[in-house]
């Protein structure tokens, strides 16, 4: 199996449990820093992508213009049809990439936010984990339109696109799954506490307090998805790469 590639848009914006997944199935990854990449690799020397997070506007190009790389080269995936996985900012990279809107949320949401599967989601043979209705974890004040053609896999009362699924193996998710307590507290322990009290309506105590109590159920769910993720590439090889 080739490398995942684990496209970082921060360093205290890593996998998380997922780096704990693939290492426990044997599935080799390596990250990207975009901010500092020189050279991306080609297509055929990955077997997956993954976006992740970051404190970042999905269009701030002006402040970040490395965004103008992780865009085309996802554009580059899409069209290869090598499976990718876009988390936060990755999903609203990933939604922005197939043409839908990336506007302000309706809701800021940070903390623990209940999200609601469809017949889709619950169906769904890589991110059906989170169907039983549960809180996940949130950390956004953007939030993406569904693509045309994506089918809907969550959704929200306050924000009503969560996941989507486009085609066989492309998946976004608006929350953050992939968080450990430690990911947690650096987030919190970076961000003042009066402009988080004041800005987000919630202070790092409160923070950890819900991730206590929620954040268990949570990473079991997300270690299915993660392995039910590599399970889905290895059932596309040596097919990994070739658009369907």
């Amino acid at each position: 199996m080739r490398p995942i590639l684990c496209i970082r848009n921060q360093t205290d914006a890593p996998l998380g449990i997922a780096a704990d997944v693939f290492a426990s199935v044997g599935a080799p990854y390596r990250y990207l820093d975009a901010w500092r990449a020189a050279d991306w690799p080609r297509l055929e020397d990955v077997s997956a992508v993954v976006v992740l997070g970051g404190g970042m506007n999905a269009q701030q190009f002006d402040e970040h213009p490395w965004l103008r790389d992780i865009y085309g080269f996802v554009d580059k995936v899409l069209e290869r049809g090598v499976p990718l996985f876009g988390i936060c900012l990755g999903a609203q990279i990933l939604a922005r990439a197939l043409g839908a809107e990336v506007r302000p949320s309706p809701v800021r949401e940070i903390g623990f936010h209940p999200v609601v599967a469809t017949d889709d989601g619950r169906a769904d043979p890589v991110i059906d984990s989170f169907a039983s209705g549960m809180r996940v974890f949130q950390w956004h004040e953007d939030a993406f339109e569904l693509p045309d053609g994506a089918k809907l896999l969550y959704s929200s009362f306050a924000v009503p696109y969560q996941a989507f699924r486009y085609g066989d193996r492309v998946y976004a998710t608006q929350f953050h799954f992939e968080v450990t307590p430690e990911i947690i507290a650096r987030w919190s322990d970076d961000t003042d506490p009066e402009a988080m009290e004041k800005y987000w309506g919630v202070n790092p105590k409160g923070l950890l307090d819900e991730a206590a109590r929620h954040l268990p159920r949570q990473q079991e769910a997300g270690r299915r998805t993660m392995s039910s993720f590599v399970d889905l590439v290895r059932s596309l090889s040596p097919g990994v790469g070739v658009k369907p």
